[in-house]
């Protein structure tokens, strides 16, 4: 597997392929998990390949990481749970509404998409999705919310404007997760908010002192 196509900076990326650098089990999923070119299907099959190919490992609690004895057995739950979550964003019910939000370079256009389409909700989201068709083709990004009514959780599906799924998220509280009907249960409320955001690595870079970085976000 070539985990280097990960790597979100270029310069680093053929920094550390020409210095051959070897990524242990957990840097490896890290770094498959923060890739914000990778889609959702591209990042399960790369993990699903770590799982068959590299080594298992504990890791430690740490903050805003919950311990798991196993990295293996923590990438098949973290794949079972997103696919769940697609599951239910893509499941009509009459609970719930629909609102679509597009990120554009700021130019007048994309103005007049944010007033036009700021407070325009659908019931399903093939209508959303329909909605979103006529207006994605000049943008990076669309980003679909599954709003559940008299609630402030909700769903978040961003893709791009072909409909590749990059990313499914959840907007919820701790507290929220105690009550009856909630998205998420404490397990899976840790699976998302208190894993891979809580890890942190130190990779050899090519910069140096006084180097000016600029961070291209896609």
């Amino acid at each position: 597997m070539n985990l280097y196509r990960f790597i979100n900076s270029k310069d680093v990326r053929i920094h550390l392929e020409q210095m051959g650098y070897e990524f242990n089990s957990l840097e490896a999923a890290w770094l498959i998990y923060q890739c914000r070119t990778a889609s959702i299907e591209e990042k399960h099959k790369a993990w699903e390949e770590l799982i068959a190919t590299m080594p298992d490992c504990r890791v430690e609690e740490r903050d805003y990481f919950v311990r798991r004895d196993s990295l293996h057995e923590f990438l098949k739950d973290y794949m079972f749970l997103e696919k769940k979550l697609l599951k239910a964003f893509y499941q009509d019910d009459d609970s719930s509404v629909y609102t679509v939000h597009f990120f554009c370079p700021r130019t007048d256009k994309f103005e007049d998409l944010w007033e036009t389409n700021r407070n325009r909700m659908f019931g399903t989201y093939p209508k959303c999705l329909e909605y979103a068709a006529r207006f994605s083709e000049d943008c990076s990004n669309v980003v679909i919310r599954k709003h559940r009514l008299n609630d402030t959780d909700y769903l978040e599906l961003t893709m791009l404007p072909d409909q590749t799924e990059m990313s499914i998220s959840v907007s919820t509280s701790q507290l929220n997760i105690m009550q009856p009907g909630g998205l998420l249960c404490e397990k899976e409320f840790d699976l998302l908010y208190r894993s891979f955001t809580g890890l942190c690595f130190f990779f050899p870079t090519p910069f140096e002192k006084g180097d000016i970085l600029w961070d291209l976000v896609p």
